[in-house]
């Protein structure tokens, strides 16, 4: 009878983590990822599962999705990758390790659709397909629409790319995805204006670059949007 208390102990311990830790299975939520200088977002369809965009630099994405497991069982069912800089796909190894039944999405082109249950994620750039996707601009840009709820996810394309990749659409988005950690290049007035988001995220930690850019935090200020950095506001879970 000893071992009875530590039993209830444990079986207190995995209802609480149920209870706090773990969004309720039948809700949608986009999630970003505090994983310092770099990007990981993980999207919850309530009737497909999770999906990761990117992995951050090493570990983190990884440790800071399975820790909202109960148990260390894995249900990440893809994961895209939006081109191959280290801070967005660095800690893909040690995620399929804990993965090893995850598709990865890395091959995509505009006009390609995935369909997530009721969440759909449309490409947007790259115009064609490019395996290799070393370069910012050649980032694949989604995006996510679920009932009324839109969100652009940029990866680090630049501000020519988004402008091209989005003209001839009238998109206006809750959350923008602000690219490359706030750069200068990659997001401008005239872009803000025309996506009118109403929340503007920014995955950001500590570098040498000047990210994010005072220009386009005042640019973000300007177009009204409530302006999130993982940086300053930590894991970012939006309902």
């Amino acid at each position: 009878m000893r071992l009875l208390p530590y039993l209830v102990f444990i079986f207190g311990y995995y209802v609480v983590r149920a209870v706090l830790l773990l969004p309720a299975g039948h809700e949608f939520y986009l999630t970003i990822l505090n994983v310092g200088q770099g990007d990981s977002i993980v999207i919850h369809s309530p009737d497909y599962g999770p999906v990761m965009v990117d992995t951050g630099y090493n570990y983190q994405a990884n440790y800071l999705s399975a820790r909202r497991s109960v148990f260390p069982i894995c249900q990440l069912k893809t994961v895209i990758i939006t081109h191959y800089d280290r801070d967005h796909v660095g800690g893909l190894d040690r995620v399929l390790r804990y993965c090893p039944e995850t598709a990865v999405a890395d091959n995509l082109a505009r006009g390609d659709l995935l369909t997530l249950g009721s969440t759909r994620l449309e490409v947007l750039s790259p115009a064609v397909k490019n395996l290799s996707h070393e370069e910012n601009d050649d980032s694949i840009v989604v995006l996510l629409t679920r009932k009324d709820f839109t969100a652009l996810l940029t990866g680090d394309a630049g501000t020519a790319v988004l402008e091209s990749a989005l003209s001839g659409l009238e998109i206006y988005v809750d959350v923008y995805k602000v690219s490359h950690h706030g750069s200068k290049y990659n997001t401008s007035l005239g872009l803000l204006q025309k996506l009118r988001p109403k929340i503007c995220v920014i995955p950001v930690g500590r570098n040498n670059f000047g990210h994010p850019s005072p220009d386009v935090l005042r640019d973000l200020e300007l177009v009204g949007c409530t302006t999130l950095r993982t940086d300053l506001d930590g894991t970012i879970v939006l309902y």
